[in-house]
């Protein structure tokens, strides 16, 4: 079984073992119940406009039996100050947004509670800003999801956004975090019913300061522990899908 997953930078995580890795534990579970083995091809995506056509080439590329899409709530939930940057300053935000996106992709800085607090003290100044609106993730998803469609023998499971990012952990931007997800999330389920795709939602959303032992350091990323599960969330939409689309071959 060949898998194409379409997720971002928790499938390929160096904190986190291989054999712990929510991809290995996915490919066990489906290569159990399906009884051949599984060759999984990640790759990481953000809803640019061009995203439709990079999947269209991969499609033809790998061939997948089974593709994953999941649905990042980083994208639309997450506040950033060098987004906010760059948007305010044009190109000449350029470097500083930049050296603050590699501060913030750097563990030892990322994962310290000295940065997290300079952080948002910094958001709490100038403001931050989202990658993408709800709005721009879901015309990008649909256009995704219909790319994929195309392809009828290929089987198409979709991950709804998990977590709900408080830029400050105060409660009023939980509030917004949350019902930013959690609109995605329902929109998304309403979509994928009326194309017939599988769908592994969440009606509340996962919280990275209500539930800090599921997190890593940077509070984005999360442990072995989240791993766990949503290896086996994915895994099991994934099967779903394939038993669906195999059954009506046969």
């Amino acid at each position: 079984m060949r898998v194409l997953r379409l997720g971002n930078s928790y499938d390929t995580d160096a904190n986190i073992a291989a054999a712990d890795n929510k991809v290995s534990i996915a490919d066990r579970l489906l290569a159990e119940a399906c009884g051949e083995p599984v060759e999984t091809t990640v790759r990481t995506v953000w809803p640019q406009p061009q995203l439709p056509g990079l999947i269209e080439q991969w499609l033809d590329r790998y061939k997948p039996d089974v593709v994953l899409l999941v649905v990042s709530s980083y994208w639309f939930t997450y506040v950033s100050v060098p987004v906010k940057v760059q948007r305010t300053f044009g190109p000449l935000g350029k470097p500083m947004a930049r050296a603050g996106l590699k501060a913030a992709a750097t563990p030892w800085l990322a994962h310290n509670g000295a940065f997290r607090l300079a952080r948002r003290a910094t958001i709490a100044t100038i403001g931050g800003a989202t990658n993408f609106t709800p709005e721009q993730v879901l015309e990008s998803m649909e256009a995704c999801i219909r790319t994929i469609l195309a392809h009828e023998d290929v089987a198409l499971a979709v991950r709804g956004p998990r977590v709900a990012f408080s830029a400050d952990g105060t409660e009023k931007t939980r509030r917004w975090a949350e019902a930013r997800r959690s609109s995605v999330d329902r929109q998304m389920a309403l979509l994928c019913k009326r194309l017939h795709v599988e769908y592994a939602g969440y009606e509340v959303g996962d919280s990275h300061l209500d539930t800090p032992e599921t997190f890593q350091g940077d509070l984005v990323h999360g442990t072995a522990a989240a791993h766990q599960s949503q290896g086996h969330i994915e895994g099991e939409a994934m099967l779903r899908a394939w038993r669906a689309v195999h059954s009506q071959s046969t």
